[in-house]
């Protein structure tokens, strides 16, 4: 069989020399081992190297051949400091050695549960035939697995590594039926976790631990924890993982802390931790919990989701575990919009309308205990998968399960009920979890314990309830395959069932054969009479086998009560090495003020000499310094001046940019302003002339008028006259003459009414003067009365245009003379 491999974890912690020089340390096992060397340090009198851990490779047949350590002490000579590292070459000389034997240090390496081995050591050379001490140095060494990795960069911050995430379905824990309790943790996902300064993205590699310790202020044990998957390069990490923590093996009873701690794989420190007590557990009762980390300085704040539901073994007679499974899911058409989903598994009829997460904010003391006992305080239980695709991904363990709740039979009393949850991919949400209770199932406690008390446990298909608020699921039919099968096995044999009275039986078939000989049935009793005694020999060794079982419990809680205790002193073994090696620094301290107590008033005159000499000069360098710092200080606080008046002057030019843009749109109105101007102005002119034409044609209208009485009158006197001189018809010349002028008067008129025509329009028609002159006096009396109107109006148009075309002007000179002034302005600035 191949020996099992081992590592020597080897850690040099603190060193001492008398000089100040470049110092590197060599670490190797056995005299033909690979050896491994530290990075050179600075040069001072207590160098700390950087890479100071190493793991060197040991077999058990190495161990037991007493295996020594090497390690080895160089100075480096002509360094050249503060210059680049493809130059700071120099040359390395052996300042002194020393060897330690691992044989008496094997017990306490192969102890797994212990601390590890701190032993101060010490360089030396020899000179003069005799060996002189040349430095001082602490090494810790612990002995770790194959499986004991440390991370890339961050050698001995972590005994195991995480595996890294290859996608987001993991397979179930696998699981142990001995066991006196255990905790079932479902790593969901986390939310905001915090950036790091090691990676040149930023990004975190989070992963998460759990573990167990006996006492609030002791970490848990690294052998004993289990890791979940690292999920690299993301904030918001989704393991999806469902983790299963047995009890350790020393430990029976529930007590203790359990721990959850969340870590990034590029950053020392946890992003945070906490410690449940395990009697805030109540058996198979989950508590799902949305943990709010405690701040880290920025506003996020990081949130963490899981669960966690403690399992004890039921030892009672009517009362024992069985496991619900769910071995498919089957979607009839697959939904679009809907890519995950989880079943949870209800008590008490119970219908989920909402997140079951438990917010706890850890910043405050009591969140989990208040948190817990909320959960224990519910009537009901619900138990939550792991999220799965649609359609599911088929899965290989045991059952062939999908998923799987551990229950008590007596559960399948309770209305059980499975509920669907999905996550709708259109909808924003805080997390990428299933968040959308889309159906349900009847109840399920008669079908279940159908399953579970049928040979075989056959499976069964269950139809999936959609609820009216899913619409985009109605379309779907569901059907969800379950089963339930017992936990606890049957024993191969009962006590004595098969071991009856075998040597009775065999003489009462031999009493009743049909024949044989003597001799034969001499042979038949002494087989019956070896047969009883094997009988009675079986069962008196089952019986010591039974006392042995007895006395093996007895010894097996002693033993455990043993290790408890011995838990308990490697605590206190810790707290006393701490305090040794605290011990060991004040020796070293003491060691120093002996040498200066051991030298004469020469040498310490001229050591305080050079002491002031150095503290002289490093105080006129801090001097100098603290000048420089006050100088920077001043420029900076002048830059930021400088920066508030640039600013400020930056934005008084933009309000005045915006400004000179108004003003610019005002300006380009000035050409429409003038066009309208001279528009008014030539509407005015025409309107003038109108108007005066009007007021003459309207004068010459009223002389026509004028004239045309007096013509009308004329005639009426003449029609008088001749009616007056008809009697005198012999003077036929007068009367000639009448007509003659009779004649002109009518030629006259004709024309005068000719001219009248053309001067106004007239309606067609013959009338009689009386009418005409009357109809002449209105149509006089209303054009008069719209002269007047349309004067009036003209007068009060020409005052208005005037008093706008005035204001205008006045605008235009007021926009001139401030865009003339900003001008100026702008010129004297500067832009």
């Amino acid at each position: 069989m191949e020996s099992s491999k081992k590592s020597l974890q080897v850690t040099i912690e603190s060193a001492e020399f008398a000089k100040e020089f470049n110092y590197f340390l060599t670490v190797q096992l056995g005299g033909d081992g690979e050896k491994r060397r530290t990075d050179v340090s600075a040069a001072v009198t207590n160098p700390i190297f950087s890479a100071n851990t190493f793991y060197l490779p040991i077999t058990p047949e190495e161990m037991i051949d007493d295996p020594r350590i090497q390690f080895a002490c160089f100075t480096v000579t002509d360094r050249k400091e503060n210059a680049a590292d493809y130059e700071k070459k120099g040359q390395a000389r052996l300042l002194g050695d020393c060897v330690l034997e691992l044989g008496p240090l094997i017990p306490s390496l192969t102890d797994i549960h212990g601390i590890g081995v701190r032993r101060a050591l010490e360089f030396s050379r020899s000179k003069e035939g005799s060996e002189v001490t040349v430095g001082r140095f602490t090494v810790l060494l612990k002995l770790v697995g194959e499986y004991m990795t440390q991370y890339p960069g961050l050698e001995g911050t972590n005994l195991t590594g995480p595996k890294k995430a290859t996608g987001e379905m993991h397979l179930l824990p696998p699981e142990d039926s001995s066991f006196k309790w255990r905790i079932r943790a479902d790593i969901r996902s986390s939310i905001d976790f915090p950036l790091n300064r090691v990676t040149p993205e930023g990004l975190p590699s989070g992963y998460v631990e759990i573990g167990w310790s006996m006492y609030e202020q002791t970490e848990p044990d690294e052998y004993t924890k289990i890791i979940s998957l690292l999920v690299e390069n993301n904030r918001h990490p989704h393991w999806n993982q469902q983790l299963l923590f047995n009890n350790p093996a020393e430990v029976i009873d529930l007590s203790g802390y359990l721990w959850v701690t969340l870590k990034d794989k590029n950053s020392l420190e946890p992003i945070d931790k906490f410690c449940i007590p395990l009697e805030f557990f109540n058996p198979f009762t989950p508590v799902h919990l949305e943990v709010h980390c405690r701040s880290r300085g920025d506003d996020t704040v990081c949130k963490f989701y899981c669960s966690f539901v403690l399992e004890r073994p039921i030892t009672s007679t009517v009362d024992s575990l069985c496991k619900v499974v769910l071995s498919w899911a089957d979607f009839k058409p697959v939904p679009a919009n809907y890519k995950k989903f989880s079943v949870m598994m209800t008590t008490e009829s119970h219908a989920p309308t909402e997140s079951p997460y438990i917010k706890v904010d850890l910043s405050q003391p009591e969140g989990l205990e208040k948190a817990f006992q909320f959960a224990n305080s519910l009537k009901y239980t619900a138990f939550m998968s792991p999220w799965m695709r649609i359609p599911p991904d088929p899965m290989d363990n045991i059952y062939n399960a999908l998923t799987m709740f551990t229950i008590p039979k007596s559960f399948l009393d309770n209305k059980i009920s499975m509920f669907l949850v999905v996550k709708d991919e259109s909808a924003p949400t805080i997390h990428a979890m299933p968040n959308v209770f889309a159906g349900f199932t009847d109840v399920l406690d008669e079908p279940l314990k159908q399953i579970l008390f049928s040979p075989g446990n056959p499976k069964q298909f269950f139809e999936v309830t959609y609820n009216s608020s899913v619409p985009d699921m109605q379309g779907s039919r569901t059907y969800l395959e379950l089963a339930c099968y017992p936990l606890e096995g049957g024993d191969d044999f009962e006590k004595g069932s098969d071991l009856g009275d075998v040597g009775g039986e065999l003489n009462r078939m031999l009493d009743h054969a049909p024949g044989g000989s003597a001799g034969d049935k001499e042979k038949w009793q002494l087989l019956s009479r070896e047969l009883a005694q094997k009988q009675e020999i079986i069962h008196r060794m089952m019986k010591e086998m039974d006392d042995k079982t007895q006395s093996l419990k007895l010894t097996s809680a002693e033993i455990i009560d043993l290790r408890r205790t011995v838990k308990m002193l490697q605590s206190e073994n810790a707290i006393l090495r701490k305090k040794l090696g605290q011990e060991e620094q004040l020796e070293l301290q003491i060691l120093v003020s002996k040498e200066i107590q051991n030298m004469d008033s020469t040498e310490l005159r001229n050591k305080i000499l050079k002491l002031a000499q150095a503290y002289r000069t490093e105080r006129i360098r801090n001097e100098e310094f603290e000048r420089a710092l006050k100088s920077a200080n001043q420029d900076l606080a002048n830059a930021k001046q400088l920066q508030t008046e640039l600013e400020n002057v930056s934005h008084a030019h933009t309000q005045k940019a915006k400004k000179l843009m108004e003003l610019n749109k005002e300006i380009a109105k000035i050409n429409l302003y003038k066009d309208t101007i001279r528009k008014q102005e030539k509407v005015i002119s025409k309107l003038e002339a109108l108007l005066e034409k009007t007021l003459k044609d309207t004068k010459r209208a009223r002389e026509g008028m004028m004239e045309l009485e007096k013509l009308r009158t004329e005639n009426l006197e003449l029609q008088k006259g001749i009616k007056s001189n008809a009697k005198l018809r012999g003077n036929q010349s007068e009367v000639d003459r009448l007509k003659s002028e009779v004649q002109m008067l009518e030629t006259l008129v004709s024309e005068l009414r000719d001219e009248l025509k053309n001067k106004r329009p007239q309606t067609a028609g013959q009338a009689d003067w009386e009418d005409e002159k009357v109809e002449y006096e209105v149509k006089l009396q209303k054009a008069e009365a719209r002269c007047e109107a349309m004067q009036e109006e003209l007068t009060s148009s020409s005052a208005g245009h005037a008093r706008e075309i005035a204001r205008l002007k006045t605008i235009v000179a007021e926009k001139e003379s401030i865009i003339e002034t900003m001008n100026n302005d702008a010129g004297m600035g500067g832009y």
